[in-house]
C-alpha cells in the first residue's frame, strides 16, 4: 500500500491545491486504504462461530472470569492449548503455590526414605500402615 503523501501526488494534490481539494483527496485515500487493509485482513484470518449450551457457557464463562480474560480470548486459548498439548496457567499465585505443595511432598518422600534406609530394612507392616497414616 502506497503512503498518503504518495497517494496525493500521484492525484496531482500539492500545497497550493484548494483545501477542499485536499480534504476530497485524503478522503479518497482513507476509503482505498480501509479497502486494502479489509482485502488483507480477511486473507490471513478466519472468523469462527460456535454455539455452546447454557451449560457449557456458563462453564466457560466461569473460567474465562477465574483466568481474568474475555471469553473469545479464552476459548481460543483452550482450544489452541488443547490441540498443542499444553496447560492454561492460571497466573503465577496458582504456580507458586503448587511448586510449594511439590516441594512439601518431596521433603516428606526424602524424610521416609531416609527412614526406611535407616531401619536397615526392619521394616513391618504397621511401620508402612503408620507412614501410609501420617
Amino acid at each position: 500500500m502506497i503512503s498518503q503523501k504518495e497517494f496525493l501526488i500521484g492525484q496531482g494534490i500539492d500545497q497550493y491545491s484548494s483545501p477542499e481539494q485536499i480534504q476530497t483527496a485524503k478522503k479518497a485515500y482513507r476509503k482505498t486504504y480501509v479497502k486494502h487493509y479489509q482485502k488483507e485482513y480477511n486473507q490471513s484470518t478466519k472468523r469462527v462461530k460456535m454455539t455452546f449450551n447454557l451449560r457449557e457457557f456458563h462453564l466457560l464463562h466461569k473460567a474465562a472470569l477465574k483466568h481474568q480474560k474475555p471469553l473469545a480470548s479464552f476459548g481460543k486459548e483452550c482450544v489452541l492449548a488443547y490441540l498443542q498439548k499444553e496447560f492454561i496457567v492460571p497466573d503465577e499465585e496458582s504456580v507458586h503455590s503448587l511448586q510449594v505443595g511439590l516441594n512439601r511432598i518431596g521433603n516428606n518422600l526424602n524424610q521416609i526414605a531416609r527412614w526406611a534406609n535407616s531401619s536397615r530394612g526392619d521394616i513391618n507392616k504397621g511401620d508402612i500402615k503408620e507412614i501410609y497414616r501420617m
